[in-house]
């Protein structure tokens, strides 16, 4: 299930708020990689492809 951006705020929001009053933290791996935020990108060293 894929949620739009705002919708993944409220539920961010409803579990920190859960959460927060028992030091608690969330920690998901479901994270959304685009190169739009440069995540992902490899730059590739001339010196290397030459060795």
């Amino acid at each position: 299930m894929h949620l739009t951006f705002a919708k993944n705020q409220q539920v961010f929001t409803s579990v920190r708020k859960i959460l927060q009053p028992f030091g608690g933290v969330w920690i998901t791996p479901d994270l959304v990689v685009t190169q739009k935020a440069g995540i992902g990108k490899m730059r590739q060293d001339p010196a290397a492809s030459s060795r």
